[in-house]
């Protein structure tokens, strides 16, 4: 008989089989936390995450910066080149961050392209 921790291989075998086979469900009483940055219209928490691993945790980190530099770190700390609506995005983030969009249309970060 085979043990681990006390814990004998059948039974094991029995604890696999429920956690594969139990659906997976959220814990609806912990809290979601969301960056502030999604509060930056086209900002999602895929985004955001690039954006807090590039260095820009917040939206005033953001303030002053070179979109083409945030896309460019993003693309290295990825090793790949990352889609160039990465870039777009950064460019409203950025511009949202400086307080400089007075155009509705400018929020929409296909607005942005080249």
């Amino acid at each position: 008989m085979y043990k681990v921790g006390g814990i004998t291989e059948a039974r094991m075998r029995e604890y696999d089989e429920i956690c594969l086979s139990s659906p997976k469900t959220k814990n609806k009483s912990s809290p979601v936390i969301k960056s502030e940055l999604e509060q930056i219209p086209g900002i999602g928490k895929n985004m955001a995450q690039h954006l807090i691993n590039a260095g820009y945790p917040t939206i005033a980190s953001l303030k002053g910066q070179n979109p083409e530099e945030i896309y460019f770190k993003d693309c290295k700390i990825q090793n790949t080149q990352v889609d160039r609506c990465a870039l777009y995005v950064y460019r409203l983030a950025v511009a949202y961050a400086n307080g400089t969009i007075t155009d509705p249309e400018k929020l929409k970060w296909w607005n942005w392209k080249d």
